[in-house]
């Protein structure tokens, strides 16, 4: 039983060493362009952008998105929101509330 389960973790480990030489420089190759933080040239670029999305918020022309584009921009909206709420979960060191002092109590 125990020779089974040594030569069945054995083949998985070699799989995934495997999948990693093959799929590897892709995903370290794409890591390393979305995980950059963005340049000093790149920060114009994100006010104009900024700016045309609250235009377009402003004067309602979100109206005129198609389901698609919609359902993505809300996509992107949970995405941030998510990773917001995660990073004030680890921040605090709870899932929901602060730690308050008990001398804070009434």
């Amino acid at each position: 039983m125990a020779a089974r389960i040594a030569k069945h973790l054995t083949n998985v480990a070699n799989r995934g060493v495997k999948y990693t030489k093959v799929n590897g420089p892709t995903a370290l190759k794409y890591f390393r362009a979305e995980m950059m933080p963005p340049s000093p040239a790149e920060l114009p670029q994100f006010i104009r952008e900024a700016g045309q999305a609250a235009g377009r918020v402003a004067s309602l022309s979100v109206k005129n998105m198609t389901v698609y584009e919609a359902l993505i921009s809300t996509a992107v909206f949970v995405e941030v929101s998510m990773w917001f709420f995660l990073g004030e979960m680890i921040g605090k060191r709870s899932i929901c509330g602060y730690q308050v002092p008990h001398t804070y109590a009434h």
